[in-house]
């Protein structure tokens, strides 16, 4: 799977590398497990994670 941009953030969990992009309106999550053809979208409710994992995110 190919994005059109570099991700904003990447992190392992359990093994796997996760490559993640904020949408352009910012408040959802786009995930890439790296390595494989896994997509996730997480929804606006999912991804109030972004306030507390990401500070420096700014919502826009």
């Amino acid at each position: 799977m190919q994005m059109e941009t570099p991700p904003e953030y990447r992190f392992t969990l359990n093994g796997s590398i996760f490559a993640v992009w904020i949408t352009p309106l910012g408040d959802e999550l786009e995930l890439i497990r790296e390595g494989e053809a896994v997509y996730i979208k997480l929804g606006n409710q999912h991804s109030s994670i972004l306030d507390t994992t990401f500070p420096e995110h700014k919502t826009r």
